[in-house]
């Protein structure tokens, strides 16, 4: 039986000013374009006249803004009798056929050059519904009677890596580096489960057998064939593999220290509690663990909790979401990317757009057996394309 012990290891922004948000400003200090939404014709304004990035969201006829900027009375004004009835931006609103309509302002990226960009966000083409909730923009597709949920992930700009005085650091983990992202993408909120990958590919590969548990003894090489067959399922969908930038910039998507930004207390080869409400990992993953297939983990030292004897994978979304919205970033099963582990950048500077190449895949996040000092954002694994584990998987990610 193989373990991750046979895997090669390695050494191991909202205080935006707004310019000129407290003046006043007239139809005439923008230029108008058309946009469309579910049926909604919108003038939009000339992003180049606007001093913060604006992205205007239609959600079953809501208007929705996702970053604060002053309101303008011609710039959004359709031919379904939307008029600014509002004042600047903390809170916007707006009325359609005499019904109030808020704008709601959070968190968004800047263009990165001080221009500002507006549009239209319609349900994409390829989802069956869209939406948004206190984790940001989803969309969802379906094949068959599978639906696998989506999280929209904005572009700009993180710390990739971890510090040197990180608990459990490994020299590949370094040095941290700032990586821009030009484009956002989407990710999907859970790893590829067992239903969806049997419903693509009328098989089961896996070692702990659950529809809603994740797919695992599914190779790199595997995952290519998968892809196209699910794209075909779904036109427009154009799903693929993260990157192993994508992959942690999803993954970091916090404001506040924890387990997916770090530090990780590490109590033990297999406790950490700050893993313990948003991971399946050494320390626990035998705790409620119900199949009769499953590995002994009475040796295994210095658990969370004493299970045992059996330990294997848990049912997607049974612990805490990142602040994306995405479950399972860290254990559970390690997860396929599309490329491989590219050597940091010894010099300062900005990564942008960063992909790795060599034979081997990066995969990422720790799995329901890895020692708690594997299950941490900025570790990094190497595995052959064809290999096939039992805790082993992937997610998918869509581009722009």
């Amino acid at each position: 039986m193989r373990t991750e012990g046979d895997w090669r290891l390695g050494e191991r922004r909202r205080e935006r000013e707004l310019e000129g948000s407290g003046g006043e400003r007239s139809d005439q200090d923008f230029r108008q374009g058309t946009g469309e939404s579910d049926g909604l014709d919108v003038d939009l304004g000339d992003p180049r006249r606007l001093r913060a990035k604006v992205l205007v969201t239609v959600l079953g006829g809501v208007l929705m803004l996702t970053a604060g900027a002053w309101a303008v009375g011609s710039l959004i004004e359709g031919s379904h009798g939307l008029q600014n009835i509002g004042g600047a931006s903390e809170g916007v609103h707006w009325s359609r056929f005499g019904q109030k309509l808020e704008l709601e302002p959070s968190l968004d990226e800047s263009a990165g050059d001080g221009s500002i960009e507006i549009g239209v966000h319609p349900k994409p083409g390829w989802a069956s519904a869209s939406g948004k909730d206190s984790h940001g923009r989803w969309a969802e597709f379906q094949v068959g009677e599978v639906v696998q949920r989506m999280r929209w992930i904005p572009a700009g700009t993180f710390t990739m890596g971890s510090p040197k005085d990180d608990p459990g650091r490994f020299s590949d983990e370094g040095p941290r580096h700032e990586v821009r992202l030009s484009e956002g993408y989407w990710m999907a909120d859970t790893e590829c489960t067992q239903a969806l990958w049997a419903e693509v590919m009328d098989g089961n590969p896996s070692e702990f057998v659950s529809p809603t548990r994740p797919v695992e003894q599914v190779s790199w090489a595997d995952v290519q064939v998968f892809i196209p067959k699910l794209n075909t399922r779904v036109p427009g969908l154009e799903a693929s593999l993260p990157t192993e930038a994508q992959w942690e910039r999803a993954c970091r998507w916090e404001s506040e220290p924890g387990p997916y930004v770090g530090p990780v207390e590490i109590l033990g080869a297999h406790n950490a509690p700050d893993l313990d409400l948003v991971a399946w990992y050494g320390g626990n993953s035998g705790i409620g663990f119900e199949l009769r297939e499953g590995r002994d983990s009475s040796s295994w030292s210095g658990k969370q909790y004493p299970h045992t004897p059996l330990a294997g994978t848990h049912p997607v979304r049974g612990k805490d979401p990142n602040g994306v919205g995405l479950y399972d970033m860290l254990g559970n099963v390690w997860e396929w990317c599309a490329d491989g582990r590219r050597a940091y950048p010894e010099t300062g500077g900005v990564s942008v757009d960063p992909v790795g190449s060599g034979r081997e895949r990066a995969v990422r996040g720790g799995s329901w057996v890895s020692d708690a000092r594997l299950v941490r954002t900025a570790y990094r694994l190497g595995n052959a394309p064809g290999n096939r584990l039992d805790f082993l998987g992937f997610r998918l990610a869509r581009g722009p």
